[in-house]
């Protein structure tokens, strides 16, 4: 087996309108807190070759992914449908699709340039890491970080489901000295909220920090598990880089700890499967309901403030807000042309392979409960999901019991319960497909 790495930065060098928040609407970035960067992992096996990119970015549209998977095949020969792209999903970093003000549409991207300068610049550092690629070893290992040092956890609910799994997918050189990591986890980058000015990774960067004091040389990324309803809400004291801090380290050394346990292969199986789901969308109500809707959240919200409720339960309420507000763009604009803008769909779901080990990737916001049913029917012990995944729809996909609840998420998806039951019969399917290697 051969592997190679390279990390190239994308940090913005203009004040970007930052992406992740939608108010306020004038957040354009005042410095840089952390840089952000493309992080390319190259593998080759018995004569297949894959990638993975991970991007410091809140998200990257389906039509851009294809665009990068072009310029990378281009570069290295390395087939497009092997390019397995993701974003960590922080939400202090640059927009990097289109302009938020208007109607989602391909040909309003608000940073062409740099869109189209991030997308040169991973396809240059998959180039270098193919060309310095050495011979490698690949493993898998699982951790735990959770409610007992009070990381991760469910925003709507403090004691709702989670994923407190650490996954990190490591490679080695031939001595078994750690070259490269990837780690999985399921949380919002959100612990630097709306009023943060400067670029950051958010605690992704202390868990990149913590991993580099050990091994200095150490390619390490950062994949998005199940986060639609994980974030810090409930389990920060602040929205601060000590927090940020805190959490990052915390996920950081856990991953260090996995990467002393794993047992690696030099001759692995590399393989990929993929499926397509047209989601099913839910009706958009008509202005007059939206409008009460959103009136209603506002004066829940002014109670909730004249009251002197906790900080938490005033955040879920102002993100219901968002919510309704989001919903009631959508009646104003109509369910015809809403709907006939978005690109993103069908959704693709990617299914990666190495040996017995399974990656599922969803270019969604996906509910935790959903990755918590994959580890449930999944045929391989080492499976896990990665989300914000090769394209992203700016719709959560929520179970049916956050439909009837409410919510942000549930709120202003356009998505109905159905899609998510989709989603995962097809990554049932393609595990089942999968056995085959």
């Amino acid at each position: 087996m051969l592997a190679g790495i390279c990390e190239v930065k994308i940090t913005p060098d203009f004040p970007a309108l930052m992406a992740g928040f939608p108010e306020p609407k004038d957040r354009f970035a005042k410095g840089v807190h952390d840089d952000l960067y493309a992080h390319c992992f190259y593998l080759e096996s018995r004569g297949e070759e894959y990638v993975f990119v991970t991007m410091d970015l809140l998200h990257f549209r389906k039509t851009r992914v294809a665009v990068m998977r072009a310029k990378i095949e281009a570069l290295t020969g390395i087939p497009a449908e092997h390019c397995f792209i993701s974003c960590t999903h922080t939400h202090s970093g640059p927009i990097a699709s289109c302009n938020p003000f208007v109607l989602d549409d391909e040909r309003t991207m608000l940073y062409p340039d740099y869109i189209e300068s991030v997308e040169n610049r991973a396809a240059r550092a998959v180039r270098q890491a193919k060309n310095t690629a050495f011979p490698a070893k690949i493993g898998v290992g699982k951790g735990h970080c959770g409610a007992e040092q009070n990381v991760g956890g469910n925003r709507r609910d403090k004691n709702g489901p989670c994923d407190p799994a650490v996954w990190v997918l490591a490679i080695a050189d031939t001595d078994g000295n750690p070259k490269g990591a990837i780690v999985r986890y399921s949380l919002h980058p959100t612990f630097l909220g709306a009023d943060n000015m400067r670029i950051t990774c958010d605690f992704p960067h202390y868990l990149y920090r913590t991993v580099k004091e050990k091994y200095p040389d150490m390619g390490v990324g950062f994949q998005n598990g199940t986060s639609g309803d994980q974030s810090p809400r409930h389990f920060r004291s602040g929205c601060t880089f000590e927090e940020a801090e805190r959490v990052g380290c915390a996920i950081g050394r856990e991953a260090l700890r996995v990467l002393d346990t794993i047992e690696y292969t030099d001759d692995p199986v590399l393989k990929s499967w993929k499926a397509y789901v047209s989601p099913t969308m839910k009706d958009i109500p008509s202005y007059e309901d939206a409008l009460a809707s959103a009136k209603k959240a506002h004066a829940d919200l002014d109670e909730a403030r004249a009251q002197g409720k906790p900080a938490p339960f005033v955040r879920t309420l102002e993100c219901t807000v968002i919510g309704t507000e989001f919903m009631l763009d959508y009646a104003k604009i109509g369910k015809e042309t809403v709907y006939s803008q978005n690109g993103e769909h069908p959704f693709e779901i990617f299914l990666f392979g190495i040996d017995d080990i399974r990656i599922v990737g969803l270019p969604t916001e996906t509910f935790v409960e959903y990755g918590l049913r994959v580890y449930d029917f999944s045929p391989f012990e080492n499976t896990y999901v990665v989300t914000c995944a090769n394209g992203h729809d700016r719709s959560y996909v929520c179970p049916a019991e956050a439909h009837e609840e409410g919510g942000y998420e549930a709120l202003c998806s356009l998505l109905t319960p159905k899609t998510g039951e989709d989603i995962l019969a097809a990554v049932k399917n393609l595990l089942e497909q999968s056995k085959e290697i």
